[in-house]
């Protein structure tokens, strides 16, 4: 149930994160929330990390899914404990958030 919980808590928290995001920020924008250390830009990466596979669609949907896919085999090799769950939970929210953009 812990792995529900935090998957669907971290997918809600990034598609959020995401619209209030895009309703308030403007392409190329800076807010600074915290002079010298914290500021929010909008910008949008078509590929993977740093662009990687960019405009490659088939590979964007395979690539990550394989690596969840091994990561899955792997965890079956450990004692799965509730914090092995939560950790499971949270990133699998995150993976699922990204893909649905």
């Amino acid at each position: 149930m812990l792995f529900w919980i935090a998957m669907v808590l971290v997918f809600v928290a990034d598609r959020g994160a995401k619209w209030v995001a895009e309703a308030t920020l403007a392409v190329g924008s800076r807010v600074v929330a915290l002079a010298g250390a914290l500021e929010w830009r909008l910008t949008y990466n078509r590929g993977m990390a740093l662009g990687f596979l960019a405009n490659q669609a088939l590979a964007g949907l395979l690539l990550p899914a394989l690596v969840v896919t091994l990561g899955a085999l792997l965890l079956r090799r450990y004692r799965v404990t509730r914090y092995t769950r939560l950790a499971v939970g949270l990133v699998i929210g995150g993976f699922l958030g990204n893909m649905a953009d």
